[in-house]
C-alpha cells in the first residue's frame, strides 16, 4: 500500500461472501489467513551455544499486501490488526492513524458481524474478539512500536520519538549507544521547525489518539469494564507526543503578529488579538482550539470534527460539497441544468 493510500477506505468484501453475514466468511482456516499468521511471527531470537542470532521482524510489505487482499474477502479484526502493524512499520504515524481508523470503523459499523464474532454458544462471550485486538496494547507489538515511531525530524537533534521524550523527561533510561537530549534541547529544536510538518504531525497524532480512545470507549460500552480491553499502553504514549506538539503550537499561536499588511503592502494596521485575516490564521485558530480540547477535555470529539473542518478550509463550495455529500453535488448539478457535468461526475 502506498503511503498516500488510506487503509480506512477498506474494500467491500466480494467473491466469497457468506450470505449469513455482511462481513464475509470466517477465514481462520483459509490458507492465506494461516500464511498471514505465519508471516506475523517473523523469526525469533535463536541461540546456538554461545552464539545468539537476533530476532528478525516480519516482512512488513508482505504482511501489508496479504492482509489487504484478505480484507477484500472478509472483514476480520485478525486481519485488520496485522495490517495496522504493517502500516505503522512502513508508513509511520500516518499509517497508524489510518490503521486505528479502520479498526474503529469495523467495530462501529459492523459490531454484530465483524470477525471474530461473539460466541453465540457461550452467552456471546467476547474473548476471541478482545484477544484479536490485544496487540494494540502489547508492548512487544503496536504499543511498543508507537514509542519508537518517528514523530518529526528536528533541526540539530534528528528523530523525535515518544521514547526520546520519555528519556528527556527522566521516565526512561536511554538505550546503550543512543544520545540523551534534555527537554529544553528538544523544545528549542522544535521551535525551529517549519509550521507545515509540525501541524501535520499534530493532526495525525490527534486523530490516532482520538480513534484509539473511541475504540476503548466502544469496547467498554459494549462489553463492560470486566471484558473490555485497556488501551492505556497505546493511548498514553500518543498523548505524551501530542501534548509536546500542542505545547509548541500553543506557543506559536501566542506569538502571532498583531499587524497585517494593508492593500498596498506599504501600510499596516493594528488587528485585535485573535483576529483572523487569512486562511492561514483560520488554520492556526483551529489548531489552538484542538490544542485546548486535547489538553483540557481529552474525551471531547471536537478535535476529530475540526480535523475535517481543516481539510475543507482551502476548498471552494463544490469541492467542499463533494467531500461532505457527493450525492448532493450530483443533485445540485442536475437541478442547475449542468446535466453533462453531472453525468461526468
Amino acid at each position: 500500500m502506498a503511503e498516500s493510500d488510506n487503509i480506512a477506505t477498506y474494500p467491500t468484501p466480494a467473491g466469497e461472501l457468506d450470505e449469513r453475514t455482511s462481513c464475509g466468511p470466517n477465514l481462520e482456516y483459509d490458507a492465506d489467513f494461516l500464511a498471514l499468521e505465519e508471516l506475523m511471527r517473523g523469526k525469533p531470537e535463536v541461540q546456538y551455544g554461545k552464539t545468539i542470532v537476533a530476532a528478525v521482524e516480519p516482512e512488513w510489505k508482505a504482511v501489508e499486501s496479504l492482509a489487504t487482499a484478505l480484507l477484500e474477502r472478509s472483514r476480520d479484526l485478525r486481519i485488520a490488526c496485522p495490517l495496522l502493524r504493517a502500516s505503522l512499520a512502513l508508513h509511520g504515524l500516518r499509517g497508524l492513524a489510518d490503521g486505528v481508523t479502520l479498526i474503529d470503523k469495523l467495530l462501529t459499523e459492523h459490531w454484530d458481524d465483524v470477525h471474530p464474532q461473539l460466541d453465540p454458544t457461550d452467552d456471546m462471550d467476547p474473548t476471541l474478539r478482545v484477544n484479536s485486538l490485544a496487540m494494540l496494547a502489547d508492548g512487544d507489538a503496536v504499543a511498543g512500536a508507537v514509542k519508537d515511531m518517528l514523530l518529526l525530524t528536528l533541526p540539530g537533534v534528528g528523530a523525535l520519538t515518544v521514547r526520546e521524550l520519555e528519556v528527556a523527561n527522566g521516565d526512561l533510561t536511554p538505550r546503550p549507544g543512543s544520545d540523551k537530549h534534555t527537554m529544553s534541547t528538544l523544545e528549542r529544536a522544535i521551535g525551529e521547525l517549519a509550521p507545515a510538518p509540525l501541524e501535520q504531525a499534530a493532526s495525525d497524532l490527534r486523530h490516532a489518539h482520538g480513534k484509539a480512545l473511541a475504540i476503548e470507549a466502544l469496547l467498554m460500552h459494549k462489553l463492560g469494564a470486566v471484558n473490555a480491553l485497556n488501551l492505556g499502553p497505546l493511548t498514553r504514549p500518543l498523548k505524551r507526543g501530542l501534548d509536546f506538539l500542542d505545547a509548541e503550537l500553543a506557543r506559536r499561536a501566542a506569538l502571532l503578529p498583531q499587524t497585517v499588511a494593508g492593500p498596498s503592502g506599504a501600510v499596516t494596521q493594528s488587528v485585535p488579538d485573535g483576529a483572523i485575516a487569512s486562511r492561514a490564521d483560520v488554520l492556526r485558530m483551529l489548531e489552538r482550539i484542538c490544542a485546548y480540547y486535547t489538553q483540557s477535555e481529552p474525551s471531547s470529539p471536537v478535535p476529530l470534527l475540526l480535523d475535517r473542518v481543516k481539510r475543507l478550509v482551502p476548498m471552494n463550495f463544490l469541492e467542499a460539497m463533494q467531500d461532505l455529500a457527493p450525492d448532493g453535488v450530483r443533485q445540485l448539478l442536475v437541478v442547475s441544468g449542468s446535466c453533462e457535468d453531472a453525468a461526468e461526475r
